[in-house]
């Protein structure tokens, strides 16, 4: 096992991260930034919008600009809309964050995706990259974590961010160009909000809402009923040509820095998480499918994580109603012992549980 020395490492490649990178670099420090994904800012998990000055400020080619936005509108409860000066741009989020990490390794950093950061031990970082089978540990004097507000490296400092709520998204045809972005307050938006915000012939549709009791319907479905109200307005086309989901932060960050470890971006504010895409094993059969086909269960994880899987969302109503409905005495219940052996052995061995209430839980996947 070696050792790798540098001056800053970087711990996420998105637009935080790599621009951290980018002026520390700029600046003559040794940086080495490490992305989770095989391609940077891919999945797209954002609005993809970004204010007019900061296309000046970051001083790169206009290659991922989709279109210009004037304005936003926001459309209140009682129907109502203000209107609001706000000039941006639509972008192509994951051509956005390639360009970044282009432009911190022009400035000298070295960035390597497809690597993992497993934990921090005696002031050094050990992570593994995909496809090997030795873990590499890296002796920075700086760790900068812009992993996300479920930021490993916020873990490791106690400035874990339990408060989340969660956000769903569609990329919808749009009925007619628009130039301007939408905000939507709505009491099916419980404690959160609505979003349209377009892109060339189509638009990002999404929402994120905490939810009022264990009977509240599900985020999904009042997505849809978004979507059909606003393809009644004649706004947009009822028909998702992409899903994605994340977690809205609640709360702001316990703590940015300790020692020699600070936060940026996102594990220390509010927005939508890039990086943590949750598996609901009772809405999808993805888990149940890949149990049935793995030999092993860390065959199972490196799956989940090729996909970007991350978390693991457990509904126990959800989850006892639909094995009711089978009959079944559980939902993750496998027809033959030998894959419900691998079930239980990849529960065991290769998730645990970061946050739970009365009816559900949060399990996060362990590297092996």
């Amino acid at each position: 096992m070696g050792t790798y020395r540098c001056d800053i490492l970087v711990v996420g490649a998105g637009p935080a991260g790599s621009s951290a990178a980018r002026a520390a670099a700029s600046r003559g420090l040794d940086v080495l930034v490490v992305e989770r994904r095989e391609t940077i800012g891919v999945p797209v998990q954002c609005a993809e919008f970004i204010p007019a000055p900061l296309l000046g400020v970051i001083g790169l080619a206009r290659d991922f600009v989709v279109q210009s936005v004037r304005g936003m509108k926001t459309i209140l409860p009682d129907g109502g809309t203000e209107h609001m000066r706000a000039p941006g741009f639509m972008i192509r989020r994951d051509l956005f964050d390639q360009a970044l990490a282009r432009a911190a390794e022009e400035e000298g950093a070295r960035v390597l995706a497809s690597t993992r950061v497993l934990r921090l031990e005696e002031g050094e970082v050990v992570v593994r990259s995909k496809g090997e089978a030795e873990e590499e540990r890296v002796a920075p004097r700086v760790i900068i974590g812009a992993d996300g507000p479920c930021s490993t490296v916020g873990r490791w400092i106690g400035s874990e961010n339990l408060n989340l709520i969660p956000a769903v998204q569609w990329r919808v045809p749009l009925a007619s160009p628009i130039e301007h972005t939408e905000v939507h307050f709505h009491e099916d938006f419980y404690g959160g909000y609505g979003w349209l915000f377009p892109g060339g012939r189509e638009a990002n549709v999404g929402l994120g809402r905490k939810q009022r009791n264990k009977h509240d319907e599900r985020i999904g479905k009042v997505l849809e009923r978004f979507v059909s109200r606003l393809a009644e307005e004649g706004k947009v086309e009822p028909r998702p040509l992409r899903t994605t989901a994340g977690w809205i932060p609640a709360e702001p960050a316990r703590k940015v820095t300790e020692g020699k470890v600070l936060l940026v971006g996102e594990p220390r504010a509010f927005g939508i998480d890039r990086d943590v895409v949750v598996e609901d094993p009772f809405r999808t059969p993805l888990l149940a499918e890949l149990v049935r086909s793995s030999a092993e269960p860390a065959d199972v994880a490196d799956a989940l994580y090729d996909l970007g899987v991350t978390h693991l969302l457990w509904n126990a109503q959800e989850a006892k109603r639909i094995a009711g409905a089978e009959g079944r005495s559980a939902f993750l219940e496998c027809d033959d012992n030998e894959s419900q052996e691998r079930l239980d052995r990849f529960l065991s061995e290769f998730t645990r549980t970061v946050e739970s209430g009365a009816w559900w839980e949060i399990s996060e996947l362990t590297p092996r």
